[in-house]
């Protein structure tokens, strides 16, 4: 099989996160009351959580019990009918190609992209959404034909933004400043919370929500003049975290608002994330400053996001094993760094009450990018090795 066709495993399994940082300023938030329930308004549609403390488990947010020998398998391929050309997809990939390929592979779980400048659009001069049409319908197929062929559990994963009207984003990566721009900054918010009730109303057949990928990276998550300033463009670890936080809580609200057995993932973080910015999300979440679209302020994970993610590429560097004579040697070593990471991970998640929430690794491989030799003979060979 063609290496670009070589499906990224999805590992998923328990554990979660990290070391203190600051947290991001938001300013319209000082001085927010506790709600009624500690956690969130009566009149939320939001799930309540029984406990925010240490003993909160995977029971107290409704999850379903994990087969592991089910959930420890999946893949994530990007079909060629699905989105703009480009995009990280392989154009010979078909829908059902790929979900032939999910069936013959054994893949029981699927992460689909589905960013929401691809399946919703935004009306002239108004805040006003509505769905693109054969968008919608090319992804209920995908769906279809995913189930047809065997997997079970469907990731819808979004990284990707609508903007108010008058906004101009520099990129469809921006973020409003959540100082400078309060007011803007909190209708993008409720816009997502919006954009994420529509997806759930239409794709009843999916129950989990990656609201996010890999906010720790600058490229994906910064201000609207980062092109044109890059040295002023970009987010703190904090303030990446606290967006981070602003968007998991906007979009479980607006998934919860219309089935209460939808899920919210966690952004998957990259590999590259300090644990600073992990942790950084718990803080603001624990600041009583958040989250910024509600008048009360919320402290309980549990009301943010139901599952942990990140994203597992056992590297040693940022070009690992390309030329060593000793290759076997080199795995083993980023294995180990990898194997640690998730503990230390998983350390900072207990410190914060989330010790028994489940993890999903929404990537996970050893990427031809950092083996330096993307498509080649020797990246095949090296991915033979990790699976050795």
């Amino acid at each position: 099989m063609n290496v670009k066709k070589l499906f990224r495993i999805i590992s998923l399994g328990l554990a979660c996160v990290t070391s203190a940082a600051s947290i991001g300023c938001n300013a319209g938030n000082a001085g927010k009351e506790e709600s009624s329930s500690s956690t969130v308004a009566p009149e939320s549609s939001v799930q309540q959580s029984t406990t925010q403390d240490s003993s909160s488990t995977v029971e107290s947010v409704g999850l379903p019990e994990i087969d592991q020998a089910k959930w420890l398998y999946g893949g994530c391929e990007l079909a060629s009918e699905v989105g703009p050309t480009g995009d990280w997809r392989d154009p010979g990939n078909t829908m059902e190609w790929t979900a032939k390929t999910a069936g013959a592979l054994g893949v029981k779980s699927h992460r689909v992209w589905m960013h929401l400048d691809h399946i919703i659009g935004r009306k002239v001069k108004s805040n006003d959404l509505y769905f693109l049409e054969d968008a919608v319908e090319n992804y209920h197929r995908y769906f279809q034909l995913l189930k047809e062929n065997g997997v079970e559990r469907i990731v819808v994963m979004n990284h990707r933004f609508l903007y108010p009207y008058g906004f101009k984003p520099g990129t469809t990566y921006s973020v409003p400043d959540p100082v400078e721009d309060y007011d803007i900054y909190k209708e993008w918010l409720e816009m997502y919370t919006e954009c994420y009730k529509m997806l759930a109303t239409e794709f009843t057949e999916i129950d989990f929500w990656e609201c996010g990928n890999e906010f720790d990276l600058t490229q994906f998550l910064h201000k609207s003049n980062y092109k044109t300033d890059p040295q002023n463009g970009i987010l703190t670890e904090g303030e990446a975290a606290a967006v981070t936080a602003d968007l998991c809580y906007a979009a479980r609200k607006g998934v919860k608002s219309v089935d209460d057995n939808n899920y919210v993932v966690l952004p998957g973080i990259s590999e590259f994330a300090t644990n600073n910015y992990f942790e950084s999300i718990y803080l603001a979440i624990e600041s009583k400053e958040y989250p910024t679209i509600e008048e009360y302020y919320v402290t309980d994970p549990d009301e943010y996001f139901d599952i942990l993610a990140w994203h597992a590429y056992p590297i040693n560097s940022t070009n690992p094993a390309t030329n060593s004579s000793n290759v076997k040697g080199d795995i083993d070593k980023a294995l180990t760094t990898f194997k640690n990471r998730c503990l230390e991970l998983h350390e900072t998640a207990e410190r914060h009450g989330d010790g028994e929430k489940r993890v999903w690794f929404t990537e996970i491989g050893g990427s031809e990018l950092y083996l330096g030799k993307l498509g080649s003979k020797a990246a095949q060979e090296m991915h033979a090795q990790y699976l050795l």
